[in-house]
């Protein structure tokens, strides 16, 4: 009878356990009903977020107005609803795309977390592919006969000479930026020793008053140390770009460069957040020189 007994009140849990894991799950998507737009038709889309009502969504796929290839010339608000404990969010927006070809929507996410916990989780939505063709149709050069037709004006000869010599001058300033900015981000070492510098600046971190200080003292050190070693304006930087760099750059392995992702998530999300779902700062302090003592022993190994 024990036995019994034992056995329901297991299979009672396991049961409970799945439940609740169920209710924790997100799912998000774009619902584009054309997926074969022509150039600057505009493109209907919807954002749908479905997600428990035990969960908190922390950050939801940017629309930016330049998204890859599109134009976002429109974007609504955000609309909730709930039922049978789950909230929809349903975001409607309208895109213009400039160039033929197949394309696909640009990598999304969505990063959340169930409420009561710190455990950050992300959820990629699935690719949306298009294919765009051209406004002229596929077995001649005559336009659609929906599409205006295009005039073209001739310039008299001064006006020709004006405007070849204005691109000149163009030209000459965007090849001058061009190489100040490629001087600002060659890749040199600005520190003989950035690692022991980085040790001694982190000693600076005991002397800070509040947490909001040490996350952000702490960021600047980092971020100075990468500058130094890599050379690159880490400063002037997002955290994307930076990730984006040190893997262009090749001397940071992979799983380094997964725990530096988690670093510096963290950070921001410990300056600027009002959650405070981070981590303390003394386990963000010993995770960053633990990351640090790692690159240098790897990479004069």
């Amino acid at each position: 009878m024990k036995q019994v007994i034992v056995a329901l009140c297991l299979i009672m849990w396991v049961l409970w356990s799945v439940g609740i894991q169920a209710q924790e799950t997100l799912t998000a998507y774009f619902e584009i009903p054309n997926p074969r737009p022509r150039i600057g038709e505009p493109i209907e889309g919807i954002l749908v977020i479905n997600y428990s009502d035990q969960i908190e969504v922390l950050q939801r796929p940017e629309l930016p107005k330049r998204w890859s290839i599109f134009e976002v010339v429109q974007t609504g608000e955000r609309q909730t609803s709930t039922d049978n404990g789950r909230v929809i969010e349903r975001q409607t927006f309208t895109l213009v795309a400039w160039q033929t070809g197949d394309h696909a929507l640009p990598f999304s996410e969505v990063i959340y977390r169930p409420i009561g916990t710190t455990d950050l989780r992300r959820y990629t939505l699935p690719d949306v592919f298009f294919s765009i063709p051209s406004v002229l149709t596929e077995d001649s050069l005559t336009i659609r006969t929906d599409e205006a037709p295009i005039a073209i004006s001739f310039l008299p000869v001064w006006a020709f000479f004006v405007a070849m010599s204005l691109i000149g001058v163009i030209s000459i300033g965007i090849f001058s930026l061009w190489r100040y900015y490629a001087n600002q981000n060659a890749i040199q070492t600005l520190v003989e020793n950035p690692q022991d510098t980085f040790l001694a600046e982190l000693k600076a971190l005991q002397s800070a008053s509040s947490d909001d200080m040490r996350y952000a003292l702490l960021s600047h050190i980092l971020r100075q140390y990468l500058r130094a070693r890599y050379g690159i304006l880490a400063h002037e930087m997002t955290n994307d770009e930076i990730i984006q760099r040190l893997k262009t750059d090749g001397r940071v392995t992979s799983y380094q460069i997964v725990s530096l992702i988690e670093i510096l998530e963290h950070l921001t999300i410990g300056k600027f957040s009002t959650l405070q779902i981070s981590h303390p700062p003394e386990r963000l302090t010993r995770m960053t020189e633990a990351w640090v003592q790692n690159v240098h022993s790897e990479e004069f190994a």
